[in-house]
């Protein structure tokens, strides 16, 4: 072993100073394959130097780091620039080689360095799956954003101002770095002493002008700030993907002019969504008070037990299933209408009877009594198609929703209900916060002259359902809406009776 890794460090130190020989000569390489990289001039002004993009992108066809089949031979690559390539393959394949023969001997964690990496200008946020450039855990020169004319202006101006407190000895560090937001300027303790100092020289024109451009001390135009409006926007698109941001600022004024305006630009965008949902809606706002009102309306509607948008979010277990295991998903009879009104006048809650009619009924309920019902009538059927373990899964579950606790708790547990004694804490904010993780109470003898009424009146609603695909079954999502319809809608006229 000491032999191989004598021979593979001598090996990797020579062809690497082969490899700093041809590194020394790569400008003129360039230029006798390239002559316009000869021209300094273009290349200072440009933002990423055109002979490394080139070098770069040939590398990267040679020797790419995912490991494939390279998209470059070196008989391809021009001749003046074979050399230097070929040398960086020799030394890659013996360093490689030293890797290897060290890996005994050595034990390196391969942990991820990214939190050493350096964002700077337009390397912030990364665009793209690009490739990181070789000093990357390092401050390097990159280009920033491009400025307008008018904040270019302002940075001139802060530089100006700032010089004033030194008289031009030090750098003006306040001005070339365009601060984090204009308040900074107005608030801190070295944009003050600027201030103070361009105020009592001969700068009082300029401050007017800079004045003017970024507000003044608890008038700043923050907003309008390059830096923080390039933060801001993303943060906001961020929000809207439901994404949350963590921004470290120096100065104690950017944090909170981001605070402001942060807070300023979501409330414009939340607005824009209520405008744009009461015109879908149809509802007339006219003041504020309507506004908070329709809002109310609107929550209700989608977390209210007995509002029309509750069957959104109810999990149609049985359904999903059945259409898995591509079982055909099971209609409503008139006899599983009679079964869920016999459940709906056993149905409690809080002590409370939660079904004294059919107005305006709990559409979680029904969700749940309609799978139960289901579960016990599919239990009596064969499956013949299903295989030996599909099978099993099935009538595990049916056996599960067809116990009455898949109707009183949430997917029939208990600690997954309202009340119930959760077994983690995620568990106890989940059943908290949603309508649907109600816990019901099943008396065990209902009220027959109860019973009777309900289920009068839900068949009733039942053979009144305008889409009825025979004369006794239903699918299961028209049922539950004749269930829940409410009663103040206005009869159409022609609710004949239909068979």
């Amino acid at each position: 072993m000491r032999e191989r890794l004598a021979e593979c460090m001598e090996s990797s130190a020579k062809v690497g100073r082969e490899f700093s020989r041809e590194w020394g000569a790569l400008p003129e390489q360039l230029v006798r394959w390239q002559p316009q990289f000869a021209h300094v001039e273009a290349i200072a002004h440009a933002e990423i130097d055109p002979g490394t993009a080139k070098v770069q992108e040939i590398w990267t066809k040679l020797a790419p780091s995912d490991g494939g089949a390279p998209g470059l031979t070196l008989d391809q690559v021009a001749g003046p620039m074979r050399p230097f390539f070929k040398r960086a393959r020799e030394l890659q394949q013996a360093n490689q080689s030293l890797s290897q023969a060290m890996s005994p001997l050595v034990i390196r964690h391969r942990r991820s360095y990214s939190h050493r990496r350096y964002w700077i200008g337009r390397e912030y946020p990364p665009t793209g799956n690009g490739q990181l450039r070789p000093d990357q855990s390092r401050l390097h020169l990159a280009p920033g954003q491009p400025l307008e004319a008018k904040d270019e202006l302002v940075q001139y101006l802060l530089m100006k101002v700032v010089a004033a407190l030194s008289r031009g000895k030090h750098r003006t560090a306040l001005g070339s770095a365009l601060t984090g937001c204009y308040s900074t300027m107005w608030e801190s303790q070295e944009g003050l002493k600027a201030i103070k100092a361009a105020t009592e020289g001969d700068q009082q024109k300029l401050m007017k002008i800079l004045q003017r451009l970024t507000g003044k001390a608890n008038k700043a135009k923050d907003s309008e700030h390059p830096k923080l409006k390039r933060v801001v926007r993303s943060i906001l698109d961020r929000w809207d993907r439901g994404e949350k941001s963590l921004v470290f600022c120096f100065r104690i004024p950017t944090a909170k002019a981001l605070d402001n305006v942060i807070l300023h630009g979501i409330e414009d965008r939340l607005n824009k969504k209520r405008v744009a949902l009461f015109k879908a809606r149809g509802t007339d706002i006219a003041n504020d008070e309507d506004r908070d009102k329709a809002m109310q309306e609107f929550r209700r509607f989608l977390t209210a037990r007995e509002s029309s948008g509750v069957p959104l979010f109810v999990d149609r277990v049985l359904a999903g299933w059945l259409l898995r295991a591509t079982l055909r998903v099971p209609v409503l009879t008139e006899q599983d209408v009679c079964a869920v009104a016999a459940f709906a006048a056993r149905a409690r809650i809080k002590g409370r009877v939660l079904f004294p009619h059919a107005e305006r009924p709990d559409r979680v309920f029904l969700s749940r009594a309609i799978e139960h019902v289901w579960a016990n009538r599919l239990l009596q059927e064969s499956r013949p198609s299903l295989t030996s373990d599909l099978e099993q899964h099935t009538c595990d579950l049916l056996t599960q929703m067809a116990n009455e606790n898949w109707v009183r708790n949430r997917y029939g547990r208990r600690d997954l209900s309202t009340g119930g004694d959760p077994e983690s804490a995620e568990e106890t904010e989940r059943a908290a916060r949603s309508s649907l993780a109600v816990h019901y109470d099943l008396a065990s003898e209902p009220d027959a002259n109860h019973v009777q009424s309900l289920t009068k009146e839900m068949l009733s609603r039942f053979q009144q359902l305008p889409m009825k695909q025979t004369a006794n079954s239903v699918r299961a999502s028209s049922c539950e809406c004749a269930c829940a319809r409410r009663k103040d809608r206005r009869d159409t006229g022609d609710r004949g009776r239909r068979c």
